[in-house]
């Protein structure tokens, strides 16, 4: 399967009623992640204030997913996170922990979890005699309050079907499609609250590696009322990386009124390319983004074009440059995200 549902290795056992079966983890390795905004200082790039909440993701602009607000991370032998601590900062540069999720293994060496808890929540993992994932509840102050079901192909194995349930029932279903022979996965998912719909699709090439992928998104459960289409296709792998990637397509907006209208707002087409810079090692060096606005598709050539030429507001290029130590993890991250540049400290302590 080419979509990985991070929880299909997390599991205790469905027969497991207590938390006795759950080993201890040694930590071995310690991340203190600190992100500040930057100013040039000569021809030095700076470290200026503290940017404690920074998170890169969709609403950010910036591809590059990652959370860099200010943490303490502990890993053990395996490689597996067994706590995160969220730090907060004051004016006068005075540190605190305000939240601390832990995670515990049933099985540490193949990264078996079975349960995390952060404050008063806590998410519980149940498998099969396999070792799959086929049931996660997740409660506050011991009361349910998502349920979570997975079920898989008799034939195959493979993940099949996923149900999210609250107290009124089910809310979102997915399901899992493998066409063997031309090598592509796909998905469909329901929202069965809000009514939409989204089927992706990715292909893969001879060699196993994703070629294209495609999401589509509809404003009804039976897809016909397309609001969001992206095309990404995948080049220059070096190793399993795709040093180039090329995301094409329009998205739209719905905005909900407290009287229950829905208004659509389309958006204008879109293009994103990823380029990607590995060392000898291949470690990720240099990212770089570009997002360019498009005009809408001229139908007698069906082609698209920047708005603008040159320099415009409308082409955005954000970039992330990664530094090393010898332990090959990287401790250093220059990001400028769109005019606003960061510079990211990690302080790993490594534990004999």
């Amino acid at each position: 399967m080419f979509f990985v549902v991070a929880c299909i290795l997390s599991c205790r056992a469905e027969s497991s009623s207590t938390r006795d079966t759950v080993e201890p983890s040694v930590v071995t390795k310690i991340v203190k992640t600190r992100t500040f905004s930057a100013k040039q200082e000569f021809e030095n790039l700076v470290p200026f204030e503290p940017a404690p909440n920074l998170s890169l993701g969709p609403s950010s602009g910036f591809t590059l997913e990652m959370d860099l607000s200010w943490s303490n991370r502990y890993f053990d032998e395996h490689g597996n996170l067994v706590k995160h601590e969220k730090v907060s900062v004051d004016k006068a540069g005075n540190e605190s922990i305000y939240a601390t999720s832990e995670f515990f293994f049933s099985i540490p060496k193949d990264g078996q979890l079975e349960r995390e808890i952060t404050g008063d929540n806590e998410v519980l993992y149940f498998c099969d005699s396999l070792g799959r994932t086929t049931q996660i509840i997740k409660k506050y102050r011991d009361e349910i309050k998502e349920k979570v079901l997975l079920s898989y192909s008799e034939s195959t194995g493979e993940l099949k079907r996923k149900e999210v349930f609250e107290r009124d029932g089910l809310i979102e279903s997915t399901d899992y499609f493998s066409d063997v022979i031309n090598l592509i996965d796909s998905q469909r998912i329901l929202n069965h609250v809000d009514k939409y719909r989204i089927d992706r699709e990715v292909q893969a090439g001879v060699r196993g590696k994703k070629v294209k992928s495609i999401e589509r998104k509809y404003n009804d459960l039976a897809g016909i009322k397309l609001i969001s289409e992206l095309v990404t296709e995948y080049d220059e792998y070096v190793g399993d990386t795709p040093t180039k990637e090329t995301t094409s397509g329009f998205t739209s907006s719905v905005t909900t009124f407290g009287d229950g209208r829905s208004e659509l707002t389309f958006g204008n087409p879109s293009k994103t390319t990823i380029l990607r810079e590995l060392n000898e090692r291949d470690d990720l060096v240099k990212y770089i983004q570009i997002y360019e606005q498009l005009e809408q598709t001229n139908e007698a050539t069906s082609a698209s074009k920047p708005l603008l030429e040159g320099n415009s507001p409308d082409v955005q290029v954000y970039t992330g440059f990664y530094y090393y130590n010898e332990y090959n993890d990287w401790v250093e991250l220059i990001l400028n995200t769109g005019g606003k540049k960061f510079i990211v400290k990690r302080e790993i302590t490594y534990v004999d």
